[in-house]
């Protein structure tokens, strides 16, 4: 922290200069993750005035942006819960929406925040509430508002507390389909994937984000590994771009990333399908983000792609692609498609007590 504050501003200034994907390797960028360890144990500690002093002194920096959305979040969560000060709490979260560098998830759980703040009673804030849904951009999904399917089933007795406990996931019971009297055991996704699948036309995997990030590569291999773009490879045994993860990577490919999209947009389903298993026949086992034992096969492949309608599929790659680091992760559960009647569903498996995480 002293070292920190005697940084000056020729030191910012020559970080400023290298590429958002290379400041991470700096010594500022070490600084930082530090420092954010160190609001971790202030808060722990319970001195959240220095807590907040500290959040505020990195929010200055207008490098390293990738912990923005998450100070922002700690910073309300500090003036709210722990402070008492709502109107404080409810200004950060209005200048984290104002920031572009905020992204879904954490812009997400920033609005349910000013959501609780407001809807306190004792705060009387009703009128910071209108002023906030009024917003051109407020979108504040909640988990009731998500379709939900309930499934019954067998679960084996999972108390912590007892003799037989069996710590961590659950455990569920499936009679064998092929094997009178067989019972089989697995977890609560395996569990669902049966019932989304037992009707004998559906299949399915349980890969949470595998599937589109194996066919985000696919679709836009040319793309990702495009050498023109500087500094990006430096090794001939990376798997991915060193600006991948970062808004270099769609700033330095905007123009290749339009072209590609334009293009899947006008495909028809098999056209989409066969991108996809041409890329495969190219540079399959390549160490990438495919899955490729997952797909397990072409045919396997051109099943799943054909189920997609392209417009939708397209939709769900540009959100990717255009900032990867902040929709790679609360993707669902399980993913089902029916080749015959060239369906697709998208499952987020929630066992009982389980509940949505924000991202999710």
């Amino acid at each position: 922290w002293k070292y920190f504050q005697t940084l000056d501003q020729n030191f910012y200034d020559h970080i400023s200069t290298i590429p958002v994907f290379l400041q991470k390797y700096t010594a500022l960028s070490v600084i930082i993750v530090a420092l954010n360890k160190a609001v971790d144990l202030l808060e722990k500690m319970k001195k959240y005035e220095e807590a907040i002093i500290l959040i505020k002194k990195m929010l200055d920096l207008q490098i390293l942006p990738k912990f923005r959305g998450h100070w922002y979040e700690r910073l309300s969560l500090d003036l709210d819960s722990h402070l008492k000060r709502p109107m404080e709490a409810l200004e950060v979260i209005e200048t984290a929406l104002d920031d572009p560098r905020v992204r879904v998830g954490r812009r997400l759980m920033l609005k349910q925040r000013a959501v609780k703040i407001c809807s306190m009673k004792k705060y009387k804030l009703e009128s910071e509430l209108e002023r906030f849904t009024a917003r051109g951009d407020w979108q504040c999904p909640m988990p009731e508002d998500v379709p939900t399917i309930y499934i019954h089933g067998k679960m084996l007795n999972n108390d912590s507390s007892g003799p037989n406990s069996r710590p961590g996931k659950s455990v569920w019971q499936v009679p064998d389909p092929e094997r009178e009297g067989v019972i089989t055991y697995c977890s609560v996704e395996e569990f669902c994937l049966q019932h989304f699948t037992k009707d004998g036309g559906s299949l399915g995997l349980h890969a949470e984000g595998a599937v589109f990030n194996s066919l985000l590569c696919l679709l836009f291999w040319d793309v990702i590994y495009l050498t023109e773009v500087p500094d990006v490879f430096r090794d001939p045994c990376q798997a991915l771009p060193y600006d991948w993860d970062s808004d270099h990577f769609f700033e330095a490919r905007e123009e290749a990333i339009n072209i590609r999209l334009a293009v899947l947009r006008s495909l028809d389903r098999e056209e989409l399908a066969m991108e996809a298993v041409s890329t495969w026949q190219l540079h399959q086992g390549t160490v990438s983000p495919v899955s490729w034992e997952m797909l397990g096969s072409e045919e396997a492949l051109r099943q799943l792609v054909i189920c997609f309608d392209p417009l939708s599929l397209a939709s769900v790659m540009e959100n990717m692609i255009r900032d990867h680091r902040s929709t790679r992760s609360g993707l669902p559960d399980l993913t089902t498609w029916s080749p015959g009647q060239r369906t697709v569903r998208m499952i987020e498996v929630k066992g009982p007590g389980d509940k949505l995480s924000t991202k999710q």
